[in-house]
């Protein structure tokens, strides 16, 4: 109950229509106004090296069939190249993607959600019940804060899109 940030935040859009795509920027700048700890969630995943992952930060949820293991359904990439949602999670790269067919509620049958970052934050990545992707400062530790300490973080999220999956 008590203030612990004093916090500016900026998001953009931009589309670029012959895409198909939208461009979301979202910028934001947190000053600290007191000493804390940012904790990782009691329900962070463990991977198989032991690693705990925590979804806090800035997170996505996505359409509920791109958790369906069926390449038609969709797929994860890391930096444009197709992988799986357990070995994207725990990394630490500029960008995280899914693709995948939408539910036939759009006229176009595929598309991708390109989550980017320049922060080397670890990325939380989940294909189980549902779809999700989240990256920040304590994805994978603890964080300890003090006082007038200035956060700023920069992610852009882009939705477009995407040529038929051929088969």
């Amino acid at each position: 109950s008590r203030e612990t940030y004093r916090e500016r935040r900026e998001i953009t859009l931009r589309r670029e229509a012959e895409r198909g795509a939208y461009h979301w920027q979202w910028n934001s700048r947190r000053e600290a106004l007191r000493d804390h700890i940012l904790i990782q969630s009691q329900w962070s995943t463990q991977l198989p090296d032991g690693r705990l992952i925590n979804y806090h930060g800035l997170g996505i949820r996505l359409p509920w069939i791109w958790r369906f293991p069926a390449p038609w359904a969709g797929g994860v990439n890391v930096a444009g190249e197709p992988t799986n949602a357990s070995a994207a999670c725990g990394t630490d790269g500029p960008e995280v993607g899914f693709t995948g067919v939408i539910d036939g509620q759009w006229n176009r049958t595929y598309a991708s959600v390109s989550f980017r970052q320049n922060h080397g934050f670890t990325w939380y990545v989940h294909r189980g019940d549902f779809p999700y992707l989240a990256v920040g400062p304590s994805n994978a530790r603890e964080v300890a804060v003090s006082k007038g300490q200035i956060a700023e973080e920069s992610y852009e999220v882009v939705v477009s899109d995407e040529p038929l999956a051929s088969g």
